[in-house]
């Protein structure tokens, strides 16, 4: 952090040769691992080092090249304070989506999709996780997109759920896409990678058992139960 706290006190270079991406670019090549950012996320914080939040900011740019921007195209970005926000890796919003404090909401008579980049390795799983609420019509289907799209199951209903996708060559962004008619809203969106120490998804149950310093037992608690998503 060093580094980026000189470049604050100092005087700024204004020049076309000195951009923030490029400033990002020379601390990510000089603190490496270093955390930049810090996030707290079910009580637990969450870092960020130079070098990811630099690889976000180079995926979410492709993602809207991709996309078609190019030089001097205005894009609106609306959400909370988030790191998400800093890397502009927020979420791109088609005709008919708004995004209030996260909660992603889709009006009726348009369809589209709203889209993240995202970085993504071909041929591993994904998991998905979303709670849709207030849909009364319509679907809405997560997709990875970029080369040749892998669509999940179709969401006609309210409540909580989860998906698993396989990525393919190409794919850099996660993506919605509504129905005309959806008239829901999605929230709590996960998506993480799946590895080999990963619990099933569905629901555990857990019993939790005090142990004195001895290693004597007390009695056992529970079940309580655990959804992985």
């Amino acid at each position: 952090m060093a580094k980026a706290e000189a470049t604050m006190r100092g005087p700024w270079n204004l020049s076309p040769a000195t951009t923030l991406p490029r400033l990002l670019a020379d601390n990510a090549q000089a603190l490496g691992d270093a955390v930049a950012l810090r996030e707290k996320e079910y009580g637990i914080w969450q870092q960020v080092s130079w070098s990811q939040w630099l690889e976000s900011v180079l995926c979410c740019a492709a993602g809207l090249e991709a996309l078609g921007f190019a030089a001097g195209d205005a894009l609106m970005v609306v959400g909370d304070n988030r790191p998400n926000l800093l890397k502009a890796g927020a979420w791109s919003l088609a005709a008919g989506w708004s995004n209030s404090g996260g909660t992603l909401t889709h009006a009726p008579g348009t369809a589209g999709d709203v889209s993240q980049a995202v970085a993504l390795q071909a041929g591993r799983w994904y998991r998905l996780g979303l709670t849709i609420d207030g849909r009364t019509a319509g679907a809405v289907t997560p997709q990875l997109t970029g080369g040749s799209d892998v669509s999940g199951a179709s969401y006609t209903g309210n409540g909580r759920r989860s998906d698993r996708l396989q990525a393919v060559t190409g794919n850099n962004r996660f993506s919605l896409a509504a129905t005309a008619p959806f008239d829901g809203s999605v929230d709590a969106l996960a998506l993480y990678l799946e590895t080999s120490a990963c619990l099933a998804q569905g629901t555990h149950y857990l019993w939790l058992e005090p142990q004195t310093g001895d290693g004597l037992a007390g009695p056992a608690s529970g079940p309580f139960t655990l959804e992985v998503i």
